[in-house]
């Protein structure tokens, strides 16, 4: 199979591709479809480093992407049919997912890290550093 080589093209196919809410990931099939060759996403990583045209058409890609969900989302919060998008038809539990690991900086669950340190290991901080007690007391 032949590599594929970087188009300029394949900025505005990456922009329509991910506006309808699909992947970055998934983006090598549409090349497939275009032009009938594969390209790997370790590629597409690649084009970002070396095409900033690649970088941004990414960024706005993205931005799309999270566009779609989110239009998604306020129209089945307001319970109507908007830009043709019927409410009724949105499963919120999908859509709830979709957003959460899509975009899961934005609305992925924040978790709070605990480390268990033990009373050997808070001592040795305290003289390291110089600290009071390490557990409030």
């Amino acid at each position: 199979m032949n590599p594929v080589k970087y188009r300029e093209e394949f900025c505005d196919l990456l922009v329509e591709h991910m506006k309808m809410g699909k992947s970055y990931d998934s983006f090598p099939s549409r090349i497939y479809d275009h032009c009938k060759m594969y390209v790997g996403l370790t590629t597409m990583y690649d084009w970002e480093k070396k095409y900033p045209e690649w970088k941004n058409a990414k960024a706005i890609a993205v931005s799309k992407a999270l566009d779609f969900y989110e239009t998604r989302a306020s129209v089945k919060v307001s319970g109507q049919t908007v830009k043709g998008i019927d409410a009724k038809l949105i499963d919120s539990y999908v859509l709830m997912g979709m957003l959460k690991t899509r975009f899961y900086k934005i609305y992925g669950d924040k978790q709070r890290i605990e480390h268990d340190i033990d009373e050997e290991t808070k001592e040795q901080l305290k003289l390291c550093y110089k600290l009071g007690p390490l557990d409030g007391k």
